[in-house]
Parts: structure tokens; sequence; C-alpha cells
């Protein structure tokens, strides 16, 4: 048998190189796939983080606001000035009331609750403040009035003296977040029925 007839048996040096190569780039191309997944699952982890921070805040707002005492216990009912932020007498179980109040310090929403008492005047609720959401740049308050719509809760509905009337009874609360995203520039609204 002559030599230009032999059967080659294995692979040649090319053949091993060019599988090489093809695997070397699957395998480039798996990682930044899996690498770009990963940052995609990190940046939905961090945002699904946040929408949970916002829902606890404005479901612990809507509470409060819920729990608080009516005209027969408090005249004054809900307070909100900018400054001070929100503020209302709740109930806090047993028949008990505390004092509550929401402000913004920085970029931080805090809650302040004081100690729950059977006796008038309430302690204050500047003691044990309680950071709630961190990057709010503003908030507000506005309450629905029949026949004003969503009005400053400090405008009166009429206030010219002469023939003045009583103040609507507010009936609605609505509650704007403004957070630090720059790609959202809308408020957060939370509107809760006052019943």
């Amino acid at each position: 048998m002559s030599p230009a007839i032999r059967s080659q048996q294995g692979f040649t040096l090319i053949e091993v190189l060019v599988a090489l190569v093809l695997l070397s780039l699957l395998s480039v191309m798996s990682w930044r796939g899996l690498d770009a997944v990963d940052r995609a699952g990190s940046k939905l982890d961090a945002r699904a983080e946040q929408v949970l921070a916002l829902s606890r805040t404005l479901g612990q707002l809507e509470r409060d606001i819920l729990l608080r005492a009516g005209p027969d216990i408090v005249p004054s009912g809900i307070l909100w000035s900018e400054h001070d932020g929100l503020s209302l007498v709740r109930s806090a179980g047993a028949g008990q009331w505390q004092q509550l109040r929401w402000y913004l310090q920085g970029d931080v929403l805090f809650r302040a609750a004081g100690t729950p008492s059977y006796r008038l005047p309430l302690p204050k609720a500047d003691a044990g403040a309680v950071a709630v959401l961190h990057g709010v740049h503003a908030w507000a308050v506005r309450v629905w009035r029949p026949g004003q719509g969503w009005v400053n809760p400090a405008v009166a509905a009429d206030t010219s003296g002469a023939g003045a009337t009583p103040e609507p009874i507010a009936t609605g609360l609505e509650i704007s977040i403004y957070r630090n995203d720059p790609a959202r520039g809308s408020p957060y609204l939370k509107v809760v029925v006052l019943q």
C-alpha cells in the first residue's frame, strides 16, 4: 500500500485552532450576556425596593389619616404647612390618642409619634422621629372641598368677612410626594377619602 492512500486519524492543527477560536468567541459572548442580565437584575431589584418603600410610606400615611380623631375629639383635625409638615391626632387603641407629625428634613421624610395618652393635652410628637422615606425633595397636601375642588388646606371658602359662610368640610385628602428621580417629573399621589 502506498503512503498517499493512508487514512487520516485525528484532527489537524488548523482544525484544532479554529475550534478553540470559535469556543473562545462563544464564551466571551456568553459572559457579556450574563453580565448584562446581572446588571439589569440589580437595577430592577433597586427599583423594586424604592417602590416598596414608597408603597409602605403611603400606606402608613393613609392608615394614620383614617385613624385620625374626629372634630368631636379634636376640633383642629388635620393641620398642614409646608414648613411644619402634616400634623394630626390619631387613635392609638384602647381609648388612647397620640399626636403624629410627618415632616421633610433634607431629603428624608420623617414620622414622629407622641406617647399615647388618655389625657389632654397629648404629649408632643417631636421626640422619636423615624426616617420613613429617603430621596424626597418635596411633598404637598391638598384637600377636596365640595364646590371648590382640590385646594390648599389653608384656603377658606369665603374670605370676604361679610356674609361669610362656614368653610365646607373636606371630604378627601391628596398627598403628593416628589422623589429625587430625574426620569420622573410627576409626583407620586395618594388620595384618601375622609369619612
